[in-house]
């Protein structure tokens, strides 16, 4: 976009009457508690050339789509709006709900990944698989396999990382259309107490057996790790003290990605995860909303520090961003946000069904009414939708921080991170959110030269929209 059209849009834009504020909200705080003066956002005399990286995904779990007691058509209605919005799946090949799929050398038990990966293919696109976990014959454990215990807090033998990597192997050859693996899950099993971090260099070795192995067989297979918990909430600059309330990335977090970007074989992305609040502060009770709303930003603060760490795209293996009902799709809102103006290359949203974890895009597939949507969805549809990979976005102007935007050459984003209504004035034009609402608002660009009609088409090709996909126009309680 020149910058003269850019100056253009907002000129014409600032001569469109605010039509909604001559409905009564002329007083101090308006007779609904709307704020007198509207917070305004605008484009600045200045050229953005960021895109979004973004491609949305799921991983599946022994608590998803596929759990015992399943109600059919709530299922198929899950999978409709998984086909809609999610850009790639993934899947452990062993656990969470995949059985021991080689339970004894050179014995191989198919069935339960087969209908795993079936799964996946009734939803469509593409599918990625976790290395992890390890069968007990290479982790030493002859206890009965389970979701829990001692058989997932064990790593594979140090003398069985070339079994391990010929296991990957296998799977690789039986799926070949699925082309993305991600090596292990949060470092299970890895933790040293002696040297109070994770024991890196022998992940590191057994990550090169298996990334050396697939690349061996099929060298454009996408391989990547570490897939680490990153530490720290963040809360110390909010007033908070105690364990891990420091600001990520951490000293021991930082020794285990330099010495793995340091020894390891090769890898095509760097996966981490982490909550929004930290599993071992001591505060989360008392983290409020306002406050769980200025800590989503460390999603994006994190990106950008494995940025200045390497040029590997970042992928967030799991993302939890959850908080009180009302507000709950507002924070993922916002780490969306902050996710995609950091560069993120892929997310990955740990199991979406309802009854796991705050991340549920639609209610419980066990009952009959379940596979309905939530608040969280579509949310999560109109980043897919309409800020997805490709998209070009705009620095904006916002004179409020009680509201965030996300700006493309045809849609805003709109957060309303406060429990009250308020009015905006976007580009000229007047908009009405209320509490805790993401709202997405169309625009046209004014005047259709042939410049502008590019900029629209490329944003929409950009975007990577596929049709049918479902997109409702605003989000609040």
């Amino acid at each position: 976009m020149s910058l003269n059209l850019l100056k253009n849009i907002n000129a014409w834009r600032r001569t469109v009457s605010v039509a909604v504020w001559g409905l009564g909200l002329a007083s101090a705080t308006g007779p609904l508690g709307w704020a007198a003066e509207p917070v305004i956002v605008s484009l600045p005399d200045r050229i953005s050339d960021r895109t979004s990286r973004m491609t949305l995904g799921i991983t599946h779990t022994h608590l998803g789509l596929d759990q015992s007691g399943a109600d059919d058509p709530a299922k198929a209605r899950a999978i409709d709006l998984l086909n809609a919005t999610v850009g790639i799946q993934n899947t452990h090949f062993l656990g969470w709900g995949v059985g021991d799929i080689n339970p004894s050398e050179g014995v191989y038990d198919w069935g339960s990944l087969d209908r795993r990966v079936d799964l996946m293919n009734q939803i469509g696109g593409p599918q990625m698989m976790t290395i992890g976990l390890a069968p007990t014959w290479i982790k030493g454990t002859p206890n009965a396999f389970g979701n829990n215990g001692e058989y997932f807090t064990k790593r594979p033998l140090s003398d069985k990382h070339d079994e391990f990597a010929a296991l990957a192997l296998e799977v690789a050859k039986r799926y070949p259309h699925i082309r993305t693996f991600q090596v292990w899950n949060e470092m299970k099993g890895y933790w040293d107490e002696s040297a109070n971090n994770w024991d890196y260099a022998d992940y590191t070795n057994m990550y090169n057996a298996v990334y050396d192995t697939l690349k061996a067989y099929d060298p454009t297979l996408e391989v990547g790790g570490l897939y680490l918990v990153v530490e720290g909430t963040g809360s110390q600059s909010r007033g908070y003290t105690g364990r891990d309330t420091f600001d990520p990335i951490g000293g021991r977090n930082r020794q285990v990605i330099d010495y793995w970007l340091e020894n390891m074989s090769g890898a095509d992305f760097i996966a981490v995860d982490r909550g929004l609040i930290d599993f071992h502060d001591p505060n989360q009770p008392d983290y409020t909303v306002e406050d769980r709303m200025a800590l989503t930003r460390w999603f994006g603060e994190i990106t950008r520090d494995l940025g200045e760490l390497t040029d590997l795209p970042v992928t967030w293996s799991e993302y939890y961003a959850g908080g009180p009902d009302e507000a709950n799709h507002t924070l993922f809102a916002l780490t969306y946000k902050h996710m995609i103006e950091a560069g993120v290359d892929r997310a990955l949203l740990w199991n979406p069904n309802e009854g796991e974890t705050s991340n549920t895009l639609f209610s419980d597939v066990r009952n009959s009414n379940g596979g309905q949507p939530n608040k969280h969805y579509d949310v999560y549809a109109m980043i897919a939708e309409y800020f997805g990979e490709g998209t070009v976005l705009f620095d904006a102007d916002v004179s409020s921080e009680d509201v965030e935007v996300l700006v493309s050459p045809t849609h805003t984003m709109l957060i309303n991170k406060t429990d009250g209504f308020l009015a905006i004035d976007l580009f000229g034009r007047g908009v009405l959110l209320r509490p805790y609402e993401v709202k997405l608002e169309a625009y046209a660009v004014p005047e259709p030269t042939a410049a502008a009609a590019l900029i629209v088409l490329a944003a929409a090709v950009g975007s990577g929209r596929s049709a049918g996909r479902r997109s409702r126009a605003a989000v609040s309680p």
